[in-house]
């Protein structure tokens, strides 16, 4: 005979099962939670697939437009130096005479010129000048007067343009005789050449007044200029660079 089931027992009975299908449902919903995490997470490990693999192409078209650019900036600096060989050629016949002083009275420029190229350099043979004028800036150059009096006298350089190679050679092989003057003779160059020149002319000053080297000159090849120093009492030129500082 089946034992009686009272109220009670069913009303528990009926609670526990409704609290275990209520864990059922939440399990499912946990699980369906999983499963979208699931899908998403795929999703977003395709997605960053694909960013790493755009990735890698961006880097190497950044690395491709690198190399063009450098490729195109050497055919530019090459370019330029060309360029710059081109116009130093044509300038190679010209001079600039600094300190020269000004004309007197009827004289002309040329005529000043001249004698100044034979009393001052000891160059007798004739020098055939195809140009010349003073360039606009001035300086300032100390005169001794022939009392022995000093004044200051305001000079713009002389651009002389020379008919041929020897007669520019001639006078550049006699400019050691202006030492102590305060003229100096000095080759056209183009503005970037110029300026670099007197950059060195600067810091040969400054060796030469701070006692660390007696004696400086500037060489040059082709587009490529430096500062050569040399103690005193010594033959020996050196290619000076900051390593020379100490």
């Amino acid at each position: 005979m089946m034992a009686s089931v009272s109220k009670k027992d069913f009303e528990d009975f009926k609670v526990s099962i409704n609290a275990k299908l209520m864990k059922l449902d939440k399990l499912d919903i946990i699980l369906a939670n999983q499963n979208e995490l699931s899908l998403k997470f795929v999703s977003l490990k395709a997605d960053i697939e694909v960013i790493k693999s755009d990735g890698i192409e961006r880097g190497n078209r950044i690395r491709e437009l690198e190399s063009q650019l450098n490729a195109h900036k050497a055919s530019c600096e090459l370019l330029s130096k060309e360029l710059l060989l081109v116009d130093l050629k044509s300038r190679k016949k010209n001079l600039i005479i600094h300190g020269l002083r000004n004309e007197k009275g009827n004289q002309t420029l040329e005529s000043n010129v001249k004698s100044w190229i034979s009393d001052t350099l000891g160059i007798s043979s004739p020098i055939t000048i195809d140009n010349l004028y003073r360039l606009g800036s001035k300086t300032s150059n100390n005169i001794t007067t022939r009392r022995g009096s000093s004044k200051t006298e305001t000079l713009k350089p002389v651009f002389l343009s020379l008919s041929n190679d020897k007669d520019v050679q001639l006078i550049m092989r006699n400019v050691g005789k202006l030492k102590g003057s305060g003229a100096r003779v000095v080759s056209d160059l183009p503005p970037k050449l110029n300026d670099i020149r007197n950059n060195l002319l600067a810091k040969a000053k400054g060796l030469r007044e701070a006692g660390k080297w007696e004696s400086s000159r500037i060489k040059q090849k082709g587009a490529d200029l430096w500062l050569e120093v040399c103690h005193l009492n010594s033959d020996k030129w050196i290619k000076y660079d900051d390593q020379h500082e100490a």
